[in-house]
């Protein structure tokens, strides 16, 4: 456990920044996309608070903020949806949640594992990485990352006008038949079925992570992501 955290330490301390000790980095969680991008930066704007650096679970500020500020600031991230996190296991899920969806929306699963893919990048054992993963959000980093491919495969059904064979493609898929296969395990439908679906369901990625402590993992060979 003691290794664990001095790991976590480590990891979530460092970054590409150079800055002296009066700046601030904020870990906020459910930043998952575009959207919450804009979103954040507008919830810090109305507080009079320029990031220098927005990203996926991350905010980089000039100056530290007062405790005060800073539980007005979380009150009205907590409104739509994100909070500082202050734990530092919950902050390095935080920067491993942003690597997965960066290796599936770079279509990096075409070239590398995504084990290896976060072992490189954390400079740390994979299994180290997934347990810490498991133990903050409750879901693998496997399933999380099929639960994204499941996703972006509806989207890319319903607005991507692009054969089956492709969206198996773009996913890092072998073949369409072993696509379709997940696709059906997972959603109850074919991609075909889903295609015509009248009003598709589809999960938001700040959901993705809700099924905490009440639900088991279904274990998923990586060769099935």
């Amino acid at each position: 456990m003691q290794d664990n955290q001095q790991e976590i330490s480590t990891l979530t301390n460092s970054d590409s920044y150079i800055y002296d000790d009066n700046v601030s980095k904020l870990f906020i969680s459910n930043m998952c996309c575009g959207r919450c991008i804009m979103e954040v930066q507008k919830i810090f704007s109305l507080l009079n608070l320029i990031p220098l650096h927005v990203q996926l679970g991350e905010v980089i500020l000039s100056k530290k903020i007062s405790e005060q500020k800073q539980e007005l600031l979380n009150s009205k991230l907590v409104e739509k949806g994100f909070e500082i996190i202050v734990q530092e296991r919950d902050q390095y899920a935080i920067i491993i949640q942003r690597l997965i969806i960066l290796y599936l929306d770079m279509s990096l699963n075409k070239t590398k594992c995504i084990s290896v893919y976060l072992a490189d990048n954390m400079n740390m054992n994979y299994n180290k990485i997934s347990r810490i993963f498991k133990s903050s959000t409750g879901i693998t980093v496997e399933k999380y990352l099929l639960k994204l491919k499941v996703e972006k495969a509806k989207e890319l059904l319903i607005f991507g006008g692009i054969s089956i064979t492709e969206i198996a493609w773009i996913l890092g898929y072998s073949s369409s038949q072993n696509f379709s296969t997940v696709f059906k395990r997972e959603t109850g439908k074919t991609p075909l079925q889903y295609h015509h679906a009248a009003l598709p369901n589809r999960v938001l990625r700040d959901n993705m992570m809700i099924e905490k402590s009440n639900k088991t993992d279904v274990k998923s060979n990586n060769k099935n992501i």
